[in-house]
């Protein structure tokens, strides 16, 4: 019984071991039966690809879409269109398998047709990183075409070419080095020299400028406006504004009136008679003119011919108001003299000549 138990122990491992091994194998295999066609694609990559290795994922925005099926140089496989077959090898050729399934259901051809149309529109490879694994991954995206043009190929690929751009990381890289070199080339000494040179020359500045003496004229500003502020406050609380304000609308209701009566008269009929009045009574203004001018000229040559004796005149003139003046104040002082006064005393003509 022993022995019979023991075989079947291990006729039973024998059988669970071999389905086991069937099993295996179906999953293995089962991609060579259910195997579709997929799409090569070719790209070269002018930095590292370390730690890109064969049968890492191909992601176009995060979706795996195929794998890498191959990492070599790009001499090994194009050597015969190499031009210079000394030149140390410097792009990496990466060649890569794409599932059109992934995309949508396209065959092989549509998938190449609009994979070439994506290339003209800036799609491009680039090495995707991981910084706490360390594992590398194909990244395709797309980037601006006018900073990462498609380079020139000294060999026609033999699959369907997506050009690279630089990673990531390496622009990060790139842009520190340059950094670095310029700063390496900088005179530091110099540019501290002339920091401190400066700090100085705006330390005497400022001890030039009399803080003390700005700080009292903008005090003084400061009070001069808030006095002005007060004033026109003032202003604009005072009474008499007020009642501007009030009469505004009644004074604005005069000059609509006053304005619609002008509007009226200059629209009259009788004002347009009188301005084509004034327009002919202006045309008769110069001949008017003339004649006034010429009796001006004759009253002046009439006044200088007879000079003298308008002066003779005026004398006399004179003469008599001061005798009627003497007069008018002696009858003033002694009014009965002319009714009851005595004639002058008779003069014989002889005494007077005498």
């Amino acid at each position: 019984m022993d022995e019979n138990r023991g075989y079947f122990k291990l006729g039973l491992f024998v059988v669970v071991a071999s389905m086991l091994i069937v099993a295996s194998v179906i999953a293995l295999g089962a991609h060579v039966f259910t195997h579709t066609e997929t799409v090569p694609v070719e790209t070269v990559i002018s930095e590292s690809v370390a730690g890109l290795e064969s049968g890492a994922p191909v992601k176009y925005r995060g979706v795996t879409i195929g794998q890498v099926s191959q990492i070599s140089f790009a001499d090994a496989k194009y050597a015969a269109s190499s031009p210079d077959r000394s030149s140390e090898p410097q792009l990496v050729l990466v060649e890569m398998s794409l599932d059109p399934r992934e995309f949508k259901p396209l065959t092989a051809n549509q998938l190449k047709q609009m994979l070439a149309g994506m290339v003209k529109r800036g799609l491009r490879v680039r090495l995707s990183r991981s910084l706490l694994s360390g594992v590398t991954e194909i990244e395709i995206n797309y980037v601006d075409p006018n900073l990462f043009p498609a380079p020139q190929l000294p060999w026609t690929p033999t699959e369907l070419f997506v050009p690279s751009a630089p990673s990531p990381m390496t622009e990060v890289m790139n842009g520190m080095e340059k950094l670095v070199a310029q700063l390496n080339a900088a005179d530091i000494p110099g540019l501290i020299h002339h920091i401190d040179g400066l700090a100085l020359d705006l330390d005497h500045t400022v001890n030039a400028l009399q803080i003390a003496t700005v700080r009292d004229k903008a005090v003084a500003l400061i009070d001069e406006i808030r006095g002005s502020n007060r004033h026109l406050s003032n202003i604009l609380s005072s009474p008499d504004l007020k009642r501007a304000e009030a009469d505004l609308p009644r004074v604005t209701c005069k000059l609509q009136q006053s304005s619609a009566r002008i509007d009226e008269i200059l629209h009259d009929k009788r004002v347009e008679q009188l301005l084509s009045g004034l327009g002919s009574a202006g045309s008769n203004i110069g001949p008017a003119t003339a004649d006034v001018r010429n009796l001006l000229q004759e009253l002046r040559e009439l006044v200088a011919s007879q000079d003298d004796n308008i002066r003779i005149i005026v004398s006399n003139v004179c003469a008599l108001t001061d005798n009627a003046d003497a007069t008018i104040d002696d009858l003033k002082q002694n009014p009965s003299r002319l009714i009851l006064g005595s004639p002058p005393p008779r003069t014989h003509l002889g005494d007077r000549q005498r």
